[in-house]
């Protein structure tokens, strides 16, 4: 569907599947030294190729249509700092009018955003205190919430009805695949993949703590002892 020097990513359909959305960026510098995309859209038969959304000093990128096509999320930074500035989730509808961004006050990156299958809700994840919560927030706005936290990293998600199935890591457990429904939290994990390499392993699990630095400043650190200690 596309051809020539520039690289595209994240394509999805348009809920009616006649048009593509993805990320690409067209090379003005060495590719390299190129910090900046742009979201773009095209025809489900690759015609029409268009730059659809683009900042000038931020990129854009992670584009979906919503469930019934009204409206398009997106991430983006913010700040005057490209370098500190963080990836906020925004929204905007399907002509691309009215960009909202909706973490603004919401001090962590934003990834893997998904609509929920009503529209009605975004989920994303966020590296936040050495794990990796799976969060919610209203389309329409609002404070972000932790829908899968408590020490706990998530960074694959699918989402389908009411439930929920995910790639959770844990520190005394690697990679498993885990059900969750939405509606009343609970949680069935679906493999045991590491169970044979852990029954004979004990692990370590570390301790966390936090200082405060005179300006006010809370560090978070880990130690992790010895066995048997």
């Amino acid at each position: 569907l596309t051809n020539g020097f520039q690289s595209f990513r994240q394509a999805s359909w348009s809920p009616d599947g006649t048009k593509i959305i993805s990320t690409s960026e067209l090379p003005s510098v060495e590719p390299d030294g190129n910090r900046k995309s742009s979201v773009w859209l095209m025809d489900a038969d690759g015609k029409n190729l268009k730059e659809f959304l683009s900042f000038k000093d931020y990129p854009a990128l992670s584009a979906s249509y919503s469930p019934d096509g009204k409206s398009i999320l997106y991430l983006s930074r913010s700040g005057d700092d490209f370098l500190r500035g963080q990836l906020e989730l925004g929204v905007m509808t399907a002509s691309g009018a009215n960009q909202t961004l909706l973490t603004e006050d919401f001090d962590r990156d934003v990834s893997s955003p998904m609509w929920s299958p009503d529209g009605k809700t975004i989920y994303f994840t966020a590296s936040s205190d050495g794990d990796v919560p799976l969060y919610s927030i209203p389309a329409k706005g609002g404070k972000p919430s932790i829908v899968i936290g408590n020490d706990k990293g998530v960074m694959d998600y699918d989402l389908k009805g009411d439930r929920i199935v995910y790639a959770q890591t844990e520190i005394a457990n690697p990679w498993d695949v885990y059900l969750m429904s939405i509606k009343d939290k609970k949680t069935t994990q679906l493999t045991q993949l590491n169970a044979d390499w852990l029954k004979d392993k004990k692990v370590t699990l570390p301790k966390e703590y936090w200082i405060t630095q005179p300006d006010g400043t809370k560090v978070q650190y880990w130690v992790m002892e010895p066995l048997n200690r």
